[in-house]
Parts: structure tokens; C-alpha cells; sequence
């Protein structure tokens, strides 16, 4: 069973995340194969931010596999090189 406190808290700390993370120009997804990257990076792409990342490995209803590089982002190597 899950502490429902603890999920509040991990709610709170999503949101204050997302909230700091859109203060910046430019914002750095170091990777897009875990769901809460992919949540990260649809709110990056919703900022009016420069975002870097790797090309999308995960799909979600978002249809990632749609995102167009120098379009959409700045793609980034594996190794994190432009």
C-alpha cells in the first residue's frame, strides 16, 4: 500500500521541478527513455525554451517519434555532443 503523503509530496516536487525548470532559455533533457523524462520533455517542449536532447526512444500519446530535430529541439549524441 502506498503512503499517500509521500505521493502528495512527490506531486509537490514534480510541480516545483517543472515550475524551475521553465525559467531557463535553454533546457537540457539528458535522456527520453524513462516516463518521467518523457513528462519532462513534453513540458520543456510546451516552454518557450531551447531544449536539447537525444532523439526520443519512448512514444506516448504525445507521439514522440513525430518531433522533428532543429524543428522541434536541438538533438544531442548519446555522449551529449551537439
Amino acid at each position: 500500500e502506498k503512503d499517500s503523503n509521500n505521493e502528495d509530496l512527490d506531486k509537490f516536487d514534480n510541480k516545483k521541478r517543472i515550475e524551475h525548470m521553465l525559467e531557463y532559455k535553454i533546457i537540457i533533457i539528458p535522456s527520453s527513455d524513462s516516463v518521467e523524462s518523457l513528462n519532462e520533455m513534453k513540458w520543456a517542449l510546451y516552454s518557450r525554451s531551447v531544449v536539447l536532447m537525444p532523439r526520443p526512444k519512448l512514444t506516448s500519446f504525445v507521439m514522440e517519434e513525430l518531433l522533428e530535430p532543429f524543428v522541434h529541439y536541438v538533438p544531442l549524441k548519446d555522449n551529449y555532443n551537439l
